[in-house]
């Protein structure tokens, strides 16, 4: 079994490389998970994720992760944004979610695997009221074990 420290980061990303054939921490992260919550989804990591950019652990993961192309099945990517609403509401935000959801392998006929829970309004991390929180821990919850069903 596969055991990683909570607080893994880039210079975690190639420790156990040294050779042709070594373990590649975001490889072995894709291979081991049978989904990836990512919880909450600021706008920076969105727009990494959206862009393709490799440059931590999680990043490299999500560019390396099962969504359905060539011979490996798709895995469910659950998605939960939270940010201030102006950054929820910027047009880019809801380009770089359908990007995303454009990752899977739509020529399997399959559904999206890329899940969406959208933010909630209360009063955000900057002090100012509105639409961007985190989704309730329950929602995500649900989500995630009806994708794991």
């Amino acid at each position: 079994m596969l055991r990683f420290h909570n607080n893994l980061g880039a210079e975690d990303e190639w420790k156990m490389w040294g050779r042709l054939g070594d373990p590649v921490l975001h490889i072995l992260l894709r291979d081991w998970a049978d989904i990836i919550v990512i919880a909450p989804l600021s706008a920076h990591t969105l727009a990494k994720l959206a862009t393709g950019s490799c440059d931590d652990p999680l990043s490299c993961c999500m560019r390396a992760w099962d969504f359905g192309h060539g011979t490996r099945a798709a895995k469910p990517v659950i998605l939960a944004p939270a940010m201030n609403t102006a950054m929820w509401e910027h047009p880019l935000t809801s380009q770089q979610l359908k990007t995303i959801q454009s990752f899977s392998d739509s020529s399997r006929g399959d559904n999206s695997n890329v899940f969406i829970v959208d933010p909630q309004v209360k009063t955000l991390a900057c002090g100012e009221a509105g639409n961007g929180a985190l989704a309730g821990v329950d929602d995500i919850v649900r989500i995630t074990q009806s994708c794991l069903n």
